[in-house]
């Protein structure tokens, strides 16, 4: 039976209104695969329009989400191909490039890429997908594909980022709620003319957070520790302004201890200046950690602290190990890095007062080791007295 878009629309808003997110997959799968085969029912084509394909593309882009969830990756596939054949097609002026090895694209991405702005949510949320499906079809067959991919995330959220003031967020429940005559992508974004809400920035920073995430877990798994290092240290920067909101589940003493061991890594690259930053990040995070938690979470909260301490004194350790080499071997050159970890709070006083706590590299005179081997033991004697199985812990 043919179908105008209006009444497809309204099967779409029905269909929606009646879905609930604790209902069985089963059943939201069939309702929305429902909509999908109504919608080749639309047989006049001026009536397919921009508002009409993005919501096909939404209703493709969940039941692809859907099969994930129930173990079926070969149905998966089919529909997220959908879902970049329709991007590919009918929006090509968003400038996705979303097929990078395909050398035979009919229509090429466009260079002016502003329209897309009130849509990289969306947008954002999709390549998220793309990245995961093609994380998981041959992570190293497909390397080159997945670092395209996240370039591509990151370069729509700077754009997005660098407008003053935002776009607004549009979402899909957004374009739904629309009035029927609002078809076309202008008439749309033309809706959405108006000042930001407070939590959009947020909800913008928790689609490209789970990018960076992605990320990081790509790169460890290629054994590329430095991009995955970088990518780590973009996850906490994003997930900060999260904590103690609905949009992550991280709280401070998780985000302290992530930071924390971070700056494992970073000392062990011989980037101490940059770990002893991101110690004190930690420290001040998990200092801000809220009252109702630490009485709920008391003995996670007092192990965060004895754990901050014992990574402050294996810093210790790396730099004494360090400045013995500059010692017995004169000719020894410290590796660097020429670029250096963005620091999260550099402007922040107690940050930067903190930092100058830590012992400097390198270690040069006796007075300098003394203090380093005072701090290292102060730090052990607070982890003792924050968590009892720290009691045997030594410097020897």
């Amino acid at each position: 039976m043919a179908l105008s878009f209006n009444d497809w629309l309204l099967s779409v808003r029905q269909t929606f209104d009646k879905l609930s997110d604790d209902e069985f997959p089963h059943n939201v799968l069939k309702s929305l695969e429902n909509l999908s085969k109504q919608s080749d029912n639309i047989v006049v084509d001026d009536q397919k329009s921009d508002r009409y394909w993005l919501l096909l593309w939404y209703i493709y882009l969940k039941i692809y989400k859907i099969h994930c969830e129930l173990g079926d990756f070969v149905t998966a596939r089919i529909y997220l191909e959908k879902c970049q054949e329709i991007l590919h097609k009918q929006f090509p002026f968003f400038g996705l490039i979303i097929f990078p090895n395909d050398d035979d694209q009919s229509i090429p991405p466009s260079s002016d890429t502003s329209m897309r702005n009130s849509f990289a949510g969306l947008l954002i949320d999709f390549l998220n997908q793309i990245i995961s499906q093609t994380f998981n079809d041959d992570m190293n067959k497909n390397s080159h594909l997945i670092s395209c991919y996240i370039k591509e995330v990151e370069s729509i959220y700077d754009e997005w980022n660098n407008q003053n003031p935002h776009p607004a967020f549009i979402g899909f429940d957004d374009i739904l709620k629309l009035d029927d005559h609002i078809i076309d992508l202008n008439q749309i974004i033309d809706s959405f003319t108006r000042e930001l809400d407070d939590d959009d920035p947020k909800r913008m920073i928790n689609n490209f957070l789970t990018t960076m995430e992605l990320a990081a877990q790509f790169y460890q798994a290629i054994e590329m520790a430095e991009e995955s290092a970088h990518y780590c240290l973009k996850s906490l920067m994003l997930q900060y302004p999260l904590l103690n909101t609905k949009l992550t589940k991280i709280d401070h003493i998780d985000w302290a201890l992530n930071m924390a061991t971070l700056s494992q890594y970073y000392a062990g690259q011989n980037q101490f200046e940059s770990a002893c930053h991101m110690m004190a990040c930690a420290r001040k995070v998990l200092d801000e950690t809220n009252e109702q938690v630490k009485q709920n979470e008391m003995e996670s909260f007092k192990k965060a602290h004895a754990d901050l301490d014992i990574i402050e004194v294996k810093y210790c350790l790396m730099i004494f190990d360090e400045s013995r080499e500059l010692i017995d071997k004169p000719d020894y050159k410290i590796p660097t890095k020429s670029i250096q970890p963005e620091k999260i709070f550099s402007h922040d006083p107690d940050v930067i007062k903190m930092e100058e706590q830590f012992p400097k590299f390198p270690i040069r005179d006796y007075q300098q080791a003394k203090k380093a081997y005072q701090y290292a033991l102060a730090a052990i004697e607070r982890a003792k007295n924050f968590s009892p199985s720290m009691k045997d812990v030594r410097i020897i």
